[in-house]
């Protein structure tokens, strides 16, 4: 999987992260940890969209 960008903001009593590849992915968690492990499906899923994007994309170059 490529390296992804995440930031993660302290708000009240939690924290809330979001990926900079993956607007509108917010998520929140108790800590840092958390909301890390929170991301990992949303970050699964932008990569398994983007493989089956470029899969397709090379099929429609070819002669």
């Amino acid at each position: 999987m490529p390296e992804l960008t995440a930031v993660f903001q302290r708000v009240a009593r939690e924290y809330i992260g979001f990926g900079e590849e993956l607007p509108g992915a917010n998520i929140e968690g108790a800590t840092p940890d958390e909301v890390r492990a929170n991301l990992a499906d949303p970050y699964a899923g932008f990569s398994a969209a983007n493989e089956a994007l470029q899969a397709l994309s090379a099929v429609g170059t070819q002669g």
